[in-house]
């Protein structure tokens, strides 16, 4: 299932075939809202699965806003420290590293969107106000992030665990290449010493 074909179906949509391409939609959205695409599965179990999963939904958005789940609260603590660590990356001058680093981090949880987005706005621009921008993709990535605290507690580890384990691997993958630039610099091309 592709993005593609929902939006070929919209667009195909109108008063005189709606009632042949119905199914065919919602079969689509079903498989998008589940995120399963497998056609050994019935439109009628999509459909049962569909709603048990709205129905779960609607079930913690009302929990959450009596106050009587407690979820959120891995993804909120992520968020404090990374904005700390974000901050000391930019306090040290090396804003073009934490901006690559949150464009990383908003990538890998699915947020491409909201950082192209930002980038439509300021990569077209030579005079960049960097500062502006890294706080506005910051705010994009936990606007993102903050999706994934409404789907429950094991979808928070899996993304607080993922982006820990992305950007420790940006990290030491900054490290070696600045290593080997310095080794580069200190050896001597003629001996090769």
């Amino acid at each position: 299932m592709s993005y593609k074909e929902i939006k070929d179906l919209l667009n195909r949509l109108n008063s005189e075939n709606i009632e042949e391409l119905k199914p065919i939609l919602t079969r689509k959205v079903n498989e998008l809202i589940l995120k399963m695409n497998d056609d050994n599965i019935c439109d009628s179990e999509l459909e049962s699965l569909c709603n048990f999963l709205i129905t779960r939904e609607e079930f913690r958005n009302e929990s959450m806003k009596q106050k009587s789940l407690i979820e959120g609260l891995l993804i909120e603590h992520f968020i404090k420290v990374f904005d700390e660590f974000i901050s000391e990356i930019n306090n040290k001058y090396y804003i073009s590293h934490a901006i690559e680093l949150t464009n990383t981090s908003i990538r890998s949880i699915g947020g491409i969107a909201r950082g192209y987005r930002l980038m439509k706005n300021y990569g077209l621009s030579k005079d960049v106000n960097k500062v502006q921008y890294l706080t506005e993709l910051k705010a994009e990535f936990y606007k993102q992030l903050r999706s994934y605290s409404s789907k429950g507690i094991y979808e928070e580890q899996f993304v607080t665990c993922g982006l820990i384990n992305i950007i420790k691997f940006e990290l030491e993958e900054q490290l070696q290449e600045h290593g080997r630039y310095v080794i580069s610099m200190l050896t001597d091309h003629k001996t090769k010493k």
